[in-house]
């Protein structure tokens, strides 16, 4: 019985915005179709009628590892119809099915980790490390023995609210909301029944938080601020000022600002992190104040590709593509270095407000909010 393997993408964005790709396998014009597990940003990035190994068009990035992982599940599942085919005279698109399935887990902690693995895979460090921490949460309050979907009621997720409740009421609600996001995937895959997910029937909120601002004297308080030339607090206040002087730049992109990025008086950059997962580009014009803090950190034998502000290691400059940082190996790790220098800047901003006579709790984030606070 002649059987095909092709993969296809669904029309329909998934809550995330991506496209899960699918494997149908055709036998005798039927079909039935499986969830690969390996979704994209944009559905025209995928081609179907692609030789192997570029199904996934080269305008993506990543295009070469999801293509990879493409090809893995199609052997795998291929391999799974082999080893059928020599066991039964001809082995239905059921069965195969079935067979692969097999591999699915009753285990929530099993799924969560090939959910954070599926994030990895597809260059999404930010959700991974958003899961990541559930995942920690559910450990400090479950232990590392399995834990059964059907452990999982109203019951556990009242007694894993109040596991938490040293934590902000937002910050429970982003766990409680990536919980339930997870319960929801493992629904889409037939891991478990609509109703076997309690959260249709218990429901944690957010609370509405005013956002902290910085005032236009509070600013001026931290530009009179005498600080030792060179120290960690004084190119930690140029970062802040910098980012408020150019409409409230993100720490992430800021950390990653070169020098290429000036431009005709401009800074013009791509945002990291929009509310659509969309690149967004940016450009702001550089006022005096903002050219003043740059003057600070020119000097001879840099280049276009080097990091103005020295928070990154210089070795990471030369990876200037998203492409060329997952080739290198290196993505995680920048990711992982920027989130720890972020870290060092709000702490250095801890010390500086207090120096400046402050109360108000400064992170790096202020600064965009501040903005438009101004006048």
């Amino acid at each position: 019985m002649n059987t095909t393997f092709n993969f296809w993408v669904n029309s329909s964005p998934r809550s995330d915005k991506t496209y899960e790709i699918y494997l149908r396998v055709t036998q005798n014009r039927n079909h039935k179709s499986i969830k690969t597990g390996i979704t994209i940003g944009n559905r025209s990035d995928f081609n179907p009628k692609a030789k192997p190994l570029k199904w996934i068009r080269g305008l993506d990035a990543n295009a070469k590892k999801l293509n990879d992982s493409l090809d893995k599940k199609l052997t795998l599942i291929r391999d799974k119809f082999l080893s059928l085919e020599n066991s039964i005279d001809s082995p239905s698109k059921e069965r195969i099915i079935k067979s692969f399935a097999s591999k699915s887990t009753s285990d929530f902690m099993e799924f969560l980790n090939r959910i954070i693995e599926r994030f990895n895979e597809g260059g999404n460090y930010r959700s991974s490390k958003r899961y990541g921490q559930l995942k920690n949460k559910l450990l400090a309050f479950h232990g590392d023995s399995p834990l059964p979907f059907d452990l999982i009621d109203v019951t556990f997720l009242k007694d894993f609210r109040i596991s938490m409740i040293d934590l902000h009421q937002n910050t429970i609600y982003e766990h409680f909301k990536n919980f339930k996001a997870s319960m929801n995937q493992a629904i889409e895959e037939d891991i478990i029944k609509v109703d076997q997910s309690p959260f249709g029937k218990y429901k944690v909120s957010a609370v509405t938080t005013s956002k902290e601002k910085l005032t236009e004297d509070e600013i001026r308080l931290l530009k009179a601020l005498n600080l030792e030339y060179g120290s960690s607090l004084w190119h930690t206040l140029n970062c802040f000022l910098l980012a408020f002087y150019c409409g409230g730049i993100r720490a992430g992109d800021l950390i990653m600002m070169r020098w290429s990025n000036i431009v005709d008086g401009n800074l013009t950059y791509v945002m990291s992190k929009t509310r659509n997962n969309k690149l967004l580009e940016k450009s702001v014009p550089l006022i005096p104040d903002a050219l003043a803090i740059l003057k600070h950190y020119e000097h001879d034998g840099l280049t276009e590709n080097d990091f103005i502000f020295n928070l990154l290691n210089r070795e990471y400059s030369k990876f200037i593509s998203r492409e060329r940082k997952i080739k290198s190996g290196y993505e995680v790790k920048i990711f992982n270095q920027i989130a720890s220098k972020n870290t060092i800047l709000n702490r250095d901003l801890k010390k500086i407000a207090e120096l400046a006579g402050i109360t108000k709790k400064v992170t790096f984030h202020i600064a965009r909010h501040s903005l438009l606070n101004m006048p």
